[in-house]
């Protein structure tokens, strides 16, 4: 399809149609509007604890693994 034939077919779309799709975006828009989130200070503190907690866990598991295969 050339640009003269795609530009005829979208010139004539009734403009009905291109108003009901109009009200359908901006419905769609108002109802998926991202709103923030609090955090409460807890979880400031705790999720970051939690995350710390783990990486020594992780450290941990790896040099006691590492021991016991030393000895074997």
């Amino acid at each position: 399809m050339n640009s003269k034939r795609l530009f005829e077919a979208i010139g004539n779309i009734y403009d009905c149609f291109i108003n009901e799709d109009a009200e359908d975006i901006a419905a769609v828009k108002d109802h998926n509007v991202l709103r923030p989130t609090r955090v409460s200070p807890t979880m400031k503190v705790a999720i970051p604890a939690a995350a710390c907690l783990c990486v020594v866990a992780l450290g941990a598991y790896a040099l006691l693994s590492r021991r016991s295969t030393l000895r074997a």
